[in-house]
């Protein structure tokens, strides 16, 4: 799905505000279609960076579809990653949930990044596990992880990124708290959705 295009159009906030619709119509409408994405691209020509992503993708998963995608498929724009992101099984309300080991190298400085950029999109081939990590039109860091259709967003004010090094990630979910480290330090996150 294209949004339509509009230099104003926040797209994190129509995201925040239409997942939980658009993931209850496709869970309930249909078993046929995998996931709905839903794009908006960043026309932005005079300061255009081929480092910068020029395109916002969000993948919304069906959780009510009948037969999965093959588990080589890759979502458009998502960051290449050497194995796939794994269904996670959640067997109780509270499970606990780690993901570890998740590397990300900036290529530029958090300044000159645009609002909005998705900086890093794993997704795995059943769209039902992702995690993004893009810059909030309020400035901020945003965490955003979606594990079974369920979505847990972040945002921390302080970016703990080393550009153009390895920067390692980890993830846990307990009790739908959120906890990130990045590169073994924890990092301070505020939740808001």
């Amino acid at each position: 799905m294209q949004l339509p295009i509009h230099k104003g159009l926040n797209f994190e906030e129509y995201i925040n505000k239409n997942y939980d619709e658009l993931k209850r119509i496709l869970k309930t409408k249909t078993t046929r279609i995998n996931a709905l994405i839903i794009s908006n691209p960043i026309y932005n020509m005079k300061d255009f960076n081929p480092l910068i992503p020029n395109n916002q993708y969000y993948v919304i998963p069906n959780m009510n579809v009948t037969q999965n995608i093959n588990f080589n498929f890759r979502y458009p724009f998502t960051n290449f990653i050497e194995k796939n992101i794994p269904d996670l099984p959640v067997i109780n309300p509270n499970p606990k949930i780690e993901f570890g080991n998740i590397i990300y190298t900036p290529s530029l400085n958090w300044n000159i990044i645009p609002l909005g950029a998705i900086l890093l999109n794993l997704i795995n081939p059943s769209g039902k596990i992702q995690f993004k990590i893009w810059k909030s039109y309020d400035k901020a860091i945003t965490f955003d992880i979606i594990i079974n259709g369920e979505r847990f967003c972040v945002k921390s004010d302080e970016d703990p990124f080393i550009v153009k090094e390895r920067n390692r990630i980890d993830l846990f979910i307990q009790d739908k708290e959120v906890f990130i480290y990045v590169n073994k330090k924890r990092i301070n996150i505020r939740k808001f959705i």
